[in-house]
């Protein structure tokens, strides 16, 4: 078997399926937030948004919409999930292990406030829950109409107020999660009269501002004109009415997250509405009247959605509907969520990032000598822990950037630290770089003595690269290849990763997170990649078998590869180039062939584990489209005695496989990472550099050339 055209093969594959999170066209993969009723429903919205703790819920009636229309800014003053009741029992869940019972008891809530009179929601369901130790608070009136007025009484209306007709859900239900994020009540009125509680409200609150949902024939006059400063916001139908409050409000909204609800679900609909307002969300009705309009919008907006949530069951919003109006991914393996968030990293220009990295080793069953080396050596390596701050600015259309890394490394009983700066000028003909070393003080007594004391090393790169290695790697070459490859490389992804699929799922959505950012808390949408060693050989195994079928993907790489060898510094260059064609003219060729060896390949190492126990297994955190935040862990294992097995196996020698050759080895990785800051004014303070303080890494090298 030709064992470099398998490596070659298998490298481009893990490659590409890294690179599956670098482009596609804009799809979605809608999630569902739902359940068998309602009350399940309202369950799982809690868990998908409130995954920790809620000192606050809110409890509305599952069985009349009214008085809990306007509880959105409520639950959002409050950080607080909506949850279902029926009247007269607190547990209407379809499953007993999932009730509201126990998921008051997850939240650990410490106060609960009621939404409407006992004819919504009785005594003996405030008793329920007051006997789980949680403080009551109910918020009524007479109607829902004095009961919005009690919840914008203590939503506050410093911000303004939202007015929408309280016969019907649709109107109010697409002000809530705007109301909620501006802190703005909704207030209920009928089509043509204001009672005395609201002229009363009116009367005693200075509101600066009014939106009124729906024109004279859903509010008439004489009720608008009881409230100061009004805009109206109207449409042909709900629908155009629901657009038509996203499109005013669209500087409030944040897209990279959108919910779809029905009017089939207005149950459905209110319990999401809290979560919609936690990240500043629209909700968009869907319905078989509304597709045309909606699939218009959604059309306008793709670019900028990242996640769709379907509020309810497929009885609520069926399958068969969201395909009519959302460019459906339906590739298990290219989640759109992430995909975005990644691709949209490349639009980052400033940012800070801080990164823990810890390394977790192990050695068994090596030979005595070898094993008693490894057991000394071990525990060094897993008590070390590496620290990162890096900050970084640069300008929109990347020629020009600053990059500093603060570094701190334990290991073996020391603390070393160091800063690096990077300056990067591509706006010139030719690219200008500069390194300045902050030299640790464990690395200062080892310094000649012309340079002691100085505090920092500077290193042109390219001109380092011209001058100790005449005719090696041309990073001036390598800097504009990489500038001008990249769309070229998206461009190619973006078209391959349409067929890609797997035909399994490794990334799942996997709701929103509380996320303490340096920038402040923050809800982020969160997604989990998640391999073993399984599924890991098998992507390996897919990528590299469609790959080797697809002749624009064969011509691309063998471009790009024969691109980064003439850039390199290797004395073989021909000999290199020559290799590469011959590869990928085989391919070419005998794809048959090829996804022969790579099924050999595969079989050889089917049973040799190279993915440990605890896998691949990382979580993102995404908010307003980037990715704030990473936790992952990478957990490697390999038994030498079987590797050597597989090698001799697949180079068809009878190399020694005694019972020296053996041991298992462990290496697993774990870190954290969080980024803030983006696109905001990041400083970066450059050393000032004299003759005193530093020297110049040429120096050092001449330095040593001259002994």
């Amino acid at each position: 078997m030709n064992m470099k055209k398998i490596a070659c093969l298998l490298s481009i594959s893990l490659c590409l399926s890294i690179g599956v999170t670098t482009r596609t066209k804009a799809a979605v993969n809608p999630e569902r937030i739902g359940g068998a009723n309602r009350y399940d429903t309202s369950i799982a919205v809690s868990k998908n948004g409130w995954n920790a703790t809620s000192d606050y819920v809110v409890i509305a009636s599952g069985e009349d919409f009214g008085d809990a229309l306007s509880a959105a800014p409520l639950a959002k003053k409050y950080n607080a999930p909506i949850l279902l009741v029926s009247k007269d029992n607190l547990d209407n869940q379809s499953d007993s292990a999932s009730n509201l019972t126990n998921e008051l008891s997850r939240l650990k809530a410490k106060k609960a406030f009621i939404i409407g009179g006992t004819g919504s929601v009785s005594s003996k369901v405030e008793d329920a829950i007051k006997n789980k130790g949680i403080e009551i608070e109910r918020i009524s009136g007479n109607d829902r109409y004095d009961t919005s007025v009690e919840i914008a009484k203590k939503v506050g209306a410093n911000n303004g107020v939202i007015i929408a007709k309280g016969d019907d859900f649709i109107d109010a239900l697409s002000a809530a999660p705007i109301a909620a994020s501006k802190e703005m009540p909704i207030i209920l009125v009928p089509k043509d009269k204001v009672n005395d509680t609201l002229q009363n409200y009116l009367k005693n609150n200075n509101i600066s501002k009014t939106y009124v949902i729906g024109d004279k024939d859903i509010i008439n006059d004489d009720v608008v004109k009881q409230f100061p400063n009004t805009e109206r916001i109207t449409g042909n139908n709900e629908y155009e009415r629901n657009i038509n409050t996203i499109n005013k409000f669209s500087k409030d909204l944040k897209y990279d997250t959108v919910y779809f609800a029905s009017r089939k679900g207005f149950a459905d609909s209110l319990s999401g509405s809290a979560l919609a307002a936690l990240t500043a969300s629209p909700i968009i009705l869907v319905d078989e009247n509304s597709e045309a309009k909606v699939k218009e919008y959604i059309d306008s907006k793709i670019k900028d959605i990242g996640q769709v949530n379907v509020l309810g069951g497929e009885g609520v919003v069926n399958t068969s509907l969201l395909e009519k109006i959302l460019p459906m991914n339906k590739n298990q393996g290219v989640n759109s969520g992430l995909l975005k968030a990644t691709l949209n990293q490349n639009n980052i220009n400033s940012m800070e990032s801080d990164s823990t990295i810890g390394v977790n080793a192990s050695v068994k069953d090596l030979p005595k000598e070898e094993q008693s080396q490894a057991d000394k050596i071990i525990p060094i390596i897993n008590n070390s822990k590496m620290n990162f701050n890096i900050k970084m600015n640069g300008n929109s259309n990347k020629t020009l950037s600053n990059v500093q890394e603060d570094i701190s490394i334990q290991v073996a009983g020391m603390n070393i630290q160091t800063t690096a700066w990077v300056s990067l000028d591509m706006t010139g003909s030719q690219p200008k770089m500069k390194e300045i070393v902050k030299i640790p003080e464990v690395a200062a007594q080892y310094l000649p003595p012309q340079f002691a004391g100085k505090q920092y090393m500077v290193m042109d790169p390219i001109a380092v690269d011209s001058k100790v290695m005449p005719g090696a790697n041309n990073i001036t070459g390598l800097m504009d290849f990489s500038k001008n490859f990249q769309p070229q490389f998206q461009s190619f992804m973006e078209k391959y990763l349409e067929n890609w699929n797997p035909g399994f799922k490794f990334i799942d959505y996997k709701g929103l997170m509380r996320v303490n950012n340096k920038d402040g808390i923050k809800y982020a949408q969160t997604y989990q990649l998640k391999l073993n060693d399984m599924t890991f050989k098998s992507l390996l195994n897919y990528t590299a078998t469609d790959a080797v079928q697809n002749k624009e993907f064969i011509s691309f790489m063998k471009q790009f590869m024969l691109s980064c060898v003439d850039l390199s510094g290797a004395p073989n260059k021909e000999q290199q180039k020559q290799d590469i064609e011959k590869v990928f003219a085989n391919m070419a060729s005998n794809p048959q062939e090829s996804m022969k060896q790579i099924k050999t390949f595969m079989d050889a190492i089917k049973d040799l584990k190279v993915i440990g126990d605890k896998g691949i297994d990382i979580t993102y955190n995404i908010c307003d489209g980037y990715i704030i935040g990473e936790t992952g862990v990478v957990d490697l294992q390999l038994d030498i005695h079987k590797f050597v097995e597989v090698m001799n196996k697949l180079s068809n020698t009878q190399g020694a496989t005694t019972e020296d050759v053996k041991g298992i080895l462990g290496l697993g990785f774990n870190y954290n990472t969080q980024n803030y800051n983006i696109n905001k004014d990041v400083k970066i303070t450059i050393p000032q550099l004299t003759k005193e303080n530093s020297f110049d890494y040429m120096e050092l090298i001449n330095l040593g050339n001259n002994k």
